[in-house]
């Protein structure tokens, strides 16, 4: 006699579902204040201790300021120079007041202060470590314990390291050259700690991003030399340069300017075009799409902006305005063809975007 499974296959269908389910019930923080948006890093005003943290909420389309303050019931510090998420923590890398803020990304309370630093840039993770690059002592790379934010070693590295980038299993750190020159990449061994390769690029590399082939690119933004009343007395040209991550030499270069200087780079959603801007006298927000070197593009060409991000879930491009360092920035977000969709407004001196 035949016996109708159905019944029992629907039965194991349910449980297996409502295991799943609860599950991610079980992951979601029910306390959660902070999801499915964008953190604002404010840079504030140097020496005056007014750095800030913005949320964008994706579903109300509502800004809402001063997180950190809100959530901790003091100030964050000294120049928020970055801010980084990994494994639902915020790195707050506060430079002016040398120290690191670790909070809960969903709802913005502290987890821990790491102090002692020397003026601290960006911060990425491996293998159960902080990488933190300083501009103290000529440049390093501080190692900390991730757990108990103790310090593990230090790397010297090049002059006013400043974005670091944990990649193919290795920590990729541009060294921008803080106030002087430097046009090297460092490539270090998350596992041995110690430096594999130094790579030459152009002039005072900034900021990185990987592509769709997995390499990566460099801004590098260039030199310019004054005389004693503030006259250029030379300059050397930005670049956009591709580094194989199979043979960790240059691959490629594109001239950007011999008299513009941009400091970022962010990449689109399908990591196809390379975007890049922000910085003295950079009008707008350019890109080039490396698979065919011929087509670049300026969005936002009558705007000066201070920073920028490219929303990796959608494509959106997030312009950040900072009209003085006494009163509030604007975040201008626009479509992929530069569109504008929203202008909003966060705190003073907004520098970067954390997607979330």
């Amino acid at each position: 006699m035949k016996r109708n499974l159905l019944p029992i296959l629907t039965l194991i269908i349910i449980v297996f579902l409502s295991a799943c389910n609860k599950d991610n019930e079980e992951d979601v923080n029910p306390n959660a204040i902070y999801s499915n948006g964008a953190f604002i890093s404010n840079e504030g005003a140097f020496g005056v201790g007014n750095s800030s943290v913005s949320f964008l909420d994706f579903e109300t389309d509502v800004v809402t300021n001063e997180v950190f303050m809100d959530a901790n019931a003091r100030p964050m510090g000294d120049v928020l120079q970055s801010m980084s998420l990994i494994s639902g923590k915020m790195y707050c890398v506060v430079n002016a007041s040398n120290k690191i803020e670790v909070v809960k990304a969903d709802e913005f309370t502290e987890l821990g202060v790491i102090e002692g630093l020397d003026n601290p840039r960006s911060l990425t993770a491996s293998n159960g470590k902080l990488y933190v690059t300083e501009w103290g002592n000529g440049g390093q790379v501080k190692i900390l314990d991730a757990a108990s934010f103790f310090e593990r070693s230090t790397i010297e590295v090049g002059s006013g390291p400043e974005g670091i980038l944990n990649h193919h299993s290795l920590i990729w750190v541009a060294n921008g050259g803080g106030f002087g020159l430097d046009s090297t990449v460092t490539v270090i061994d998350p596992i041995s700690d110690e430096i594999l390769i130094t790579i030459n690029v152009g002039h005072n590399p900034k900021e990185m991003v990987v592509d769709a082939n997995d390499d990566v690119w460099v801004i590098c933004n260039g030199y310019t030399e004054y005389d004693a009343s503030w006259s250029v007395v030379r300059q050397t040209p930005s670049k956009l340069v591709k580094i194989s991550v199979i043979d960790l030499e240059v691959a490629s270069e594109y001239i950007i300017s011999e008299t513009l200087h941009p400091n970022h780079i962010d990449i689109s959603k399908d990591k196809k075009t390379i975007y890049y801007g922000g910085g003295y006298g950079i009008n707008g927000i350019s890109s080039i799409n490396y698979v065919n070197s011929s087509i670049t593009e300026t969005i936002a060409a009558d705007k000066s902006f201070y920073g920028f991000n490219v929303n990796r879930y959608n494509g959106d491009i997030y312009g950040l305005e900072a009209p003085s360092f006494t009163e509030n920035g604007n975040l201008i977000k626009y479509n992929s063809t530069g569109a504008v969709i929203k202008q909003y407004e966060v705190g003073i001196g907004p520098n970067s975007v954390v997607f979330w």
